[in-house]
């Protein structure tokens, strides 16, 4: 056990405990989208392994983007039906009491000018086309919003593998603990020196690049902790807890709340014929892998035929001393 593990407390340690094990019940997951990743997509291929520094040597074993090229059209396509930045996809509409009053239609249809105008402004449509090859690839997506310390709204597209989740008794993401890293300056600027352990703040003056592991955990805080409703002016009262933890001391550097669960979890499909139902989904990227598989193989084997083609194998005794080898062309 850590030196540093006297900082954290019993909760802290329990959420590091449930971290790791549904990281391991994600395991076989992590192994499919991997291969996923590999044949379709690349640049998403690290889920089983960290990469730091841009890695091409995987797109050099693809011989055929069949299946690269069709998920990106298919990708573009959902984007385009569902949240088309060129038009408006959503609106404010009056109760059906209202439904006649013109004066209410008039001042929703305003507040709907200035809701697509917000989005716009933000981050959400980069996000959310990264987040759709997550769901169309892996048949699992995680879009984090949350509204920053100077009144904007932030998107964040959670990368496969590196987040875990819980539903509730309906099937909806109830809780999610995200795993992330950080340096000893990133960590002080995100949650203030006086917040973090130990472990962090002595190797804060010596900047060595090291990276330490934190937790976010986000779960439905218990009703009797909870405050009055919506908009509460204590974060500590609100509906969801959210805390951060610094992984190596299990110590909380930040805690928080939300009002409504910040994370959107998506499944394309769910994979029914399992004996125990999974949270994680199913998507066309499974589908595609066969196929992508056979595609890769038989380009790989034309290369082949073509290399073999223009410089054919030759026979010569091994008693041959040389360089120079004349072809004739037989009659």
């Amino acid at each position: 056990m850590s030196d540093y593990q006297d900082e954290g407390t019993a909760q802290t340690k329990a959420w590091v405990k449930k971290n790791d094990r549904l990281k391991g019940e994600r395991a076989v997951w992590e192994t499919m989208w991997q291969e996923i990743a590999e044949h379709v997509f690349p640049r998403k291929a690290g889920v089983t392994q960290k990469d730091y520094t841009p890695n091409n040597q995987r797109d050099a074993y693809l011989y055929d983007i069949t299946a690269q090229d069709s998920l990106s059209r298919a990708v573009a396509g959902y984007m385009t039906w569902t949240t088309d930045k060129s038009q408006p996809w959503f609106e404010f509409t009056p109760t059906l009491q209202h439904r006649q009053s013109e004066p209410v239609k008039n001042w929703l249809r305003e507040c709907s000018m200035l809701g697509a105008e917000y989005v716009a402004n933000s981050n959400f449509y980069a996000e959310r086309h990264e987040s759709l090859f997550d769901k169309w690839g892996f048949g699992t997506d995680c879009l984090f919003s949350q509204v920053t310390p100077d009144k904007t709204t932030r998107f964040e597209k959670i990368r496969i593998g590196t987040y875990v989740f819980w539903t509730d008794w309906m099937g909806r993401a109830e809780g999610l603990i995200r795993e992330f890293e950080l340096t000893a300056p990133q960590a002080e600027g995100q949650f203030g020196r006086e917040n973090l352990p130990r472990c962090v703040t002595e190797v804060l003056e010596n900047d060595t690049g090291k990276k330490f592991t934190f937790l976010h955990i986000v779960e439905p805080r218990d009703a009797k902790d909870r405050g009055d409703g919506m908009g509460y002016n204590v974060a500590k009262k609100k509906a969801f807890l959210s805390a951060y933890v610094e992984k190596t001391s299990c110590k909380i550097v930040q805690e928080g709340g939300f009002d409504s669960f910040p994370f959107t979890v998506g499944r394309f499909l769910k994979w029914d014929a399992l004996a125990n139902s999974s949270d994680w989904g199913f998507g066309p990227g499974f589908s595609l892998l066969p196929e992508s598989r056979q595609l890769n193989f038989m380009a790989k084997m034309m290369d082949v035929y073509s290399e073999k083609s223009v410089f054919p194998p030759l026979m010569v005794p091994d008693t041959f001393e040389g360089t120079l080898i004349r072809f004739t062309r037989c009659k």
